[in-house]
């Protein structure tokens, strides 16, 4: 049975820039020109026929964690914008990982995550192939919202009008 691939979530702790492990995660997120307000958030994308409006069809303006990565003001000085690191391994159900203890795959570098906090993987929410997961992964959104249910015949595009990770990430200064 194919299990989709899985994504494991960043801490709560690292996410609002508290001290981990004695290291302070302090990142800034700003435009790259301080002379310019960042751009506005882009349009939702009209809803579909038939949606109902209860954020599980199309129409859902950018995730609310958008919102705090735009700023206005000049970054610090001993500030700088993180290097983003994003790990998705298809095929991948929640079992098949030494960290699990499963008894005979290996997977150390995925486990060295894992053993560190620097991962939780508790949370997984994928589609039944890797486009369905890729549109779910980069919009936020349930992969049928974003326009992508299976891997053929044209399926496996993403809407053009719908938001992504990438249109975030640009909107703040990242190519």
């Amino acid at each position: 049975k194919n299990m989709g691939s899985s994504v494991g979530t960043m801490r709560r702790e690292e996410e609002e820039g508290e001290k981990t492990d004695g290291r302070d995660v302090d990142v800034d997120v700003q435009p790259a020109s301080s002379d310019s307000p960042p751009p506005p958030a882009p349009a939702a994308p009209a809803s579909p026929p038939g949606d109902n409006g209860s954020g599980s069809g199309g129409g859902n303006p950018p995730p609310s964690t958008a919102a705090p990565l735009r700023g206005s003001s000049a970054p610090s000085p001993r500030r700088r914008r993180p290097n983003v690191i994003l790990i998705l391994t298809d095929d991948q159900g929640y079992p098949p990982l030494g960290c699990h203890g499963h008894p005979f795959i290996r997977t150390p570098h995925i486990d060295s995550f894992f053993s560190n906090d620097a991962v939780s993987f508790s949370s997984f929410h994928s589609g039944s192939t890797c486009a369905p997961t890729r549109a779910g992964l980069l919009t936020g959104r349930w992969c049928n919202s974003a326009g992508v249910w299976h891997t053929v015949g044209g399926r496996s595009l993403l809407r053009r009008d719908e938001w992504s990770l990438g249109d975030a990430l640009r909107g703040v200064g990242y190519e």
